[in-house]
């Protein structure tokens, strides 16, 4: 679900995308645009399905649409906890070792995660239903970031990510390509 809320909002409630709880779409509607995907404006939706191209199988498509249909707010505050409990920092003491770089790279690479930006460019940035990033400048990074050329990936403003968190993030996806 982390990755569908990064553009529908984490409880569904629509941000650059439309809201998802309480959908208007039935059943074989909703399953057709996760399938194929949908080209608007002003952001578009990429296809998720196998066959279209995405990542998902005809059973995973079918579990998302199951999801969206019944939705349940406890369950996304069980998921949220389950991927926070994943994600937060070891309780040990950080290694002397650790270098501020190092401690840099960590922190774009769980900002990378968590914003949905791997389920597109995948964990080494080497592209999955979006394009391949590693090796891009931080110009040509910030810029798709802000302003989006494709219509199937969402903006992210000063408001949304931070400069500095996105300086972050380009300074992992730099790391990638070594």
């Amino acid at each position: 679900m982390s990755v569908c809320s990064a553009c529908h909002g984490p409880q569904g409630e629509g941000a650059v995308g439309p809201a998802l709880r309480n959908t208007r779409l039935d059943k074989a509607a909703l399953a057709e645009v996760i399938k194929k995907g949908r080209t608007a404006r002003p952001v578009s939706m990429p296809a998720w399905s196998q066959e279209n191209g995405g990542p998902l199988k005809k059973h995973q498509v079918e579990d998302v649409v199951n999801f969206i249909e019944n939705w349940n707010p406890e369950y996304i505050k069980e998921a949220q906890l389950k991927h926070r409990t994943a994600t937060e920092p070891s309780t040990e003491k950080p290694s002397t070792e650790s270098s501020p770089a190092a401690q840099t790279i960590s922190q774009g690479k769980e900002l990378y995660v968590n914003l949905g930006c791997a389920a597109c460019h995948g964990p080494e940035g080497k592209g999955v239903i979006g394009p391949n990033i590693v090796g891009q400048t931080k110009d040509a990074i910030v810029s798709q970031v802000r302003k989006p050329r494709s219509p199937a990936m969402p903006a992210f403003s000063s408001e949304r990510l931070s400069d500095s968190d996105l300086e972050k993030i380009v300074i992992f996806i730099g790391s990638l390509n070594k």
